[in-house]
C-alpha cells in the first residue's frame, strides 16, 4: 500500500477517535507514546515498517474537525504521485494545519520533492489551501493558493521550477509596475516626438504652400502612421494597467479576481467628468446605476488611472 494513501487516513482516524473515545489500537494503529507538549496532547503513531507520524491538539477533536479531516483525506489520498516520508497534523479550533515531508513527488518525470527544502504546508479552513516555498536555481518561489485537484496542484509546482524567473515575474506586482512605468515613459516620449513632428510638418506647410495638396497628403500619411503607433502602444499600456489591477485584486488566500472592464470604464468616465469625485461618491453612483464593484476595485482604478492613493 502506498504511503500517501495510507498515512493520511491514519491521521484522520487518530483525530476522530479523540471525539468518540475509541481506542487507536482498535483501528490497528500502534501508539508508540503519548505526551504533553506546549499545552497540546501529542500522539506518535508508528507502523511496523518503522514509519511514524504525529498528531497534536490542545482540545478534544470535534465532529466538525472530523468532517474537515474527511474532506482533506478524500482530496489527498487519491494522489498517486506523492509518497510521504513524514507527516504532522496540528488542530487549532476548526482549522487543521498539515505538514507533509515527501520522500518523492513525481510529476511529468520530475521529482518535485527535490525542490522542497521544508516540505509542503497545507491548512484547511473552509477550503484546503497550501502555502510554502520551493527552491530552484537559488531562487525561492512562494506558492500559495487553493487545492482543487492533484493535477492542477502538481502542474503549478512543475511550471514554477521549469521557469522560476518567469514565475517570479508573473507573480510579482513590482515587475508589472516596472513595465507600466516603462510604457508611461514611452508614451511621454512619443507624445513629445509627435508634437515636434507636427511642428516640423506645419513649418513645411508654410514653406511649401504652392504644393499644398502634395504636402497635405504626406502630412496625413505621417500622422496616420504616428496615430497607429500611438494606438498600439496605448493598447499595450491598457493591458499592463489592467493586469496590475487584477494581480492586486486578490482574495484572502491569494486567488486573483478579474475586474469587469465595463465597470472600470464607467468609473474612469465618472472621474474624468468630475475630477473632484471621491471613492465613496463613485461607489454611491455605481450602486445607484446597478454596477457591481467592490471598494477595493474602485480604489485600484483610482490608484492606477488617477494616482490617487488615499
Amino acid at each position: 500500500m502506498k504511503k500517501a494513501t495510507f498515512i493520511l487516513p491514519i491521521i484522520l482516524v487518530v483525530a476522530g477517535l479523540s471525539a468518540y473515545g475509541a481506542s487507536l489500537q482498535s483501528y490497528g494503529f500502534n501508539v508508540a507514546n503519548t505526551r504533553q507538549e506546549n499545552g497540546q496532547t501529542v500522539y506518535t503513531i508508528s507502523e511496523p515498517n518503522g514509519f511514524s507520524f504525529t498528531v497534536a491538539s490542545a482540545n478534544p477533536i470535534t465532529d466538525t474537525n472530523a468532517k474537515v479531516l474527511q474532506t482533506v483525506v478524500s482530496t489527498l489520498t487519491s494522489w498517486k504521485s506523492l509518497k510521504i516520508s513524514q507527516a504532522r497534523v496540528v488542530f487549532n479550533g476548526e482549522r487543521a494545519d498539515i505538514l507533509i515531508i515527501p520522500s518523492s513527488f513525481t510529476y511529468k518525470g520530475t521529482d518535485l520533492a527535490r525542490y522542497m527544502p521544508s516540505g509542503m504546508q497545507f491548512y484547511y479552513d473552509k477550503y484546503l489551501l497550501y502555502d510554502f516555498r520551493m527552491l530552484k536555481d537559488n531562487l525561492f518561489l512562494h506558492l500559495q493558493g487553493e487545492v482543487y485537484d492533484e493535477r492542477g496542484f502538481a502542474d503549478r509546482l512543475y511550471s514554477a521550477i521549469q521557469n522560476p524567473v518567469l514565475f517570479l515575474q508573473t507573480n510579482n506586482p513590482e515587475y508589472l509596475l516596472k513595465r507600466l512605468n516603462v510604457l508611461v515613459s514611452r508614451l511621454e516620449t512619443l507624445s513629445k516626438e509627435l508634437q515636434q513632428q507636427k511642428k516640423e510638418l506645419s513649418d513645411k506647410l508654410d514653406r511649401l504652400s504652392q504644393n499644398q495638396d502634395t504636402v497635405n497628403t504626406n502630412l496625413a500619411k505621417q500622422l496616420a502612421i504616428i496615430k497607429d503607433q500611438n494606438t498600439a502602444l496605448s493598447g499595450d499600456f491598457d493591458k499592463v494597467r489592467y493586469s496590475l489591477m487584477a494581480l492586486n485584486n486578490r482574495g484572502f488566500f491569494g486567488q486573483i479576481y478579474p475586474i469587469d472592464r465595463q465597470a472600470i470604464s464607467r468609473v474612469v468616465a465618472m472621474k474624468e467628468a468630475d475630477p473632484s469625485l471621491t471613492k465613496e461618491q463613485v461607489m454611491a453612483k455605481l450602486k445607484a446605476e446597478g454596477v457591481k464593484m467592490s471598494n477595493k476595485e474602485v480604489s485600484l482604478v483610482f490608484d492606477v488611472y488617477f494616482n490617487e492613493f488615499k
